[in-house]
């Protein structure tokens, strides 16, 4: 099994909400960068990256956080 850890990208910051509920956004960390360096410390070998802002809008919104990241 392959498991693929998630960063949400909401505002720039590394965020989870409840299935798709806006009003319940909670940041879980200020970097995504320093999220994805943990978990690749941590063992992930893929990481799957969301632009939540993007999604909402249709336009992408976090492409600096995400070409860090890259």
């Amino acid at each position: 099994m392959i498991v693929y850890p998630a960063i949400d990208i909401y505002g720039g910051r590394v965020v989870r909400m409840t299935r798709g509920d806006f009003s319940t956004v909670e940041e879980v960390a200020p970097s995504p960068l320093a999220a994805a360096k943990r978990l690749v410390n941590e063992g992930a070998e893929w990481l799957h990256i969301v632009d939540i802002d993007g999604a909402r809008t249709g336009e992408p919104a976090n492409l600096d956080a995400i070409r860090q990241i890259a």
